[in-house]
């Protein structure tokens, strides 16, 4: 019975999105079919809504295009009905994975939105607000312990109105950690925004960890971040200020009406202003 189970055997294969069978024949796998897995809940008390005109609506159905995983409890997801009016068109996709308890997201209205929003650990908040433009993002958010155990992290990310991502970064692992962007941003694509390390460093001599503090980063209004930047802990961007390609922000700035740039960014022009008119 094993040898024929060498010789040919069906399984199934398991993605975050979607699974498939594989066909074993003569040590050759075959991978056949696809179906999304739209929905999957591992815990209880877990509510999706569907917030139109301020009033919240239980999701009670599966939609295309939206793909859910909650292993932990009492967990909201709060959407606003645009999706649902665009989800059946390539305009609208978002999966969301959620290994904890006690998180919270909220997002708001959009006019192309491309989304894939992980979530580890308890207590985290993403807040995302409307915006007439496009969002294209991945966010990391919460803790594991080195058994890969969610624990408590107590971490934000908060979006203000009207602003444009194609396509973000974020990353927030470290406890009590904050990302806030004030309105009226543009992020150009491959922009990376950091605010922990991600993995201890400790002091030679002690065996202490020098990177275990709580770190935030902070972006005004009417931010212009071009492509391929980063924006590393502690961070903050006044308003009115242009950040150029590939600059690596890894300190506070307080100047409006700067461009700043480089490796590590510094101001390299002052009294500037942008708007979101195309240049040609």
């Amino acid at each position: 019975m094993k040898f024929l189970q060498k010789l040919f055997s069906v399984t199934n294969e398991y993605n975050f999105y979607f699974k498939r069978k594989v066909l074993c024949i003569f040590g050759v796998k075959i991978k056949i079919g696809k179906k999304f897995l739209e929905y999957k809940n591992s815990g209880k008390n877990n509510k999706i809504y569907l917030k139109d005109n301020n009033i919240l609506k239980l999701v009670k159905r599966k939609y295309h295009n939206l793909h859910i995983s909650f292993e932990g409890d009492n967990n909201k997801i709060i959407i606003d009905k645009m999706f649902i009016d665009k989800c059946a068109s390539p305009h609208a996709m978002l999966c969301i994975r959620i290994e904890g308890n006690e998180n919270s997201i909220s997002l708001g209205k959009f006019r192309k939105m491309n989304g894939n929003i992980y979530i580890f650990g308890h207590n985290n908040t993403l807040e995302i607000d409307d915006t007439i433009y496009n969002l294209y993002y991945n966010i990391h958010m919460g803790c594991l312990d080195v058994n890969e155990i969610p624990h408590r992290a107590d971490n934000s990310i908060k979006i203000g109105k009207n602003c444009s991502m194609g396509p973000i970064r974020f990353f927030v692992y470290n406890k009590n950690t904050n990302i806030t962007i004030a309105h009226d941003c543009m992020f150009s694509s491959d922009v990376t925004m950091q605010a922990p390390d991600g993995h201890p460093i400790y002091n030679k001599a002690f065996g202490e960890i020098i990177n275990k503090k709580p770190y935030s980063i902070e972006i005004g209004s009417h931010v212009w971040i071009a492509r391929g930047a980063y924006i590393l802990k502690n961070a903050k961007i006044p308003p009115n200020t242009i950040i150029g390609g590939a600059s690596v922000v890894t300190k506070k700035f307080d100047e409006q009406y700067t461009i700043i740039a480089g490796n590590p960014a510094h101001v390299v022009k002052r009294g500037v202003e942008w708007d979101r008119e195309s240049a040609f």
